[in-house]
């Protein structure tokens, strides 16, 4: 929904909709049990954590848009490392 609201235009919408994913993604995560399934799970979910850095840029140049996004890219990075630490992809 929000690839189709950016599409529209509508970057407040599209917004909305990539932080409603994002925290789906995260409550579904933690739900995951195994680290089989969390390495499969965290697999090309980083396209979320992309689409608001990109829409957070886009929306303003205002100091909070620039936090938000820098959040957003921490929270990648984040769970970024955890996958590579689960696949033992740092040694």
């Amino acid at each position: 929904m929000g690839q189709i609201e950016e599409a529209a235009q509508n970057l407040p919408e599209a917004q909305r909709h990539y932080r409603l994913a994002k925290d789906v993604l995260d409550t579904l995560r933690s739900a995951v049990h195994g680290e089989e399934l969390k390495i499969s799970f965290l697999t090309n979910r980083l396209d979320v954590y992309e689409n608001l850095v990109d829409s957070c840029l886009a929306r303003d140049a205002t100091l909070q848009a620039r936090t938000e996004a820098w959040t957003y890219m921490e929270q990648a990075k984040s769970r970024n490392l955890f996958a590579s630490l689960l696949r033992g992809g740092l040694g």
